[in-house]
């Protein structure tokens, strides 16, 4: 996802002003127009906020199966200590 927001914003160029423009002005009105009316930076703002609502449900569920991890570690551990403390008793 960052690899994804990361492209939209730094590396592509769909948000630069073409260089032909930079040269000849006179294609700037029109320029501004279609991009106006494709409504770029609006479609850019919403992509990068589904963006960031992807990453933080990532971010979630991430920490739901490290949670689920480590409460299925805590029980081993805890069977593993029964089993040691039923062993020493019968051992004695």
């Amino acid at each position: 996802l960052f690899v994804e927001q990361t492209e939209v914003n730094l590396f592509s160029t769909i948000l630069d002003t073409p260089d032909f423009l930079w040269e000849d002005d006179e294609y700037v009105p029109a320029y501004q127009y279609t991009r106006s009316y494709l409504e770029v930076d609006d479609r850019v703002a919403l992509l990068n906020s589904r963006l960031t609502v992807i990453r933080e449900l990532l971010d979630v569920l991430t920490a739901q199966v490290a949670d689920s991890n480590s409460t299925r570690l805590e029980w081993i551990i805890i069977w593993l200590i029964s089993i040691e403390i039923v062993m020493g008793i019968a051992s004695n």
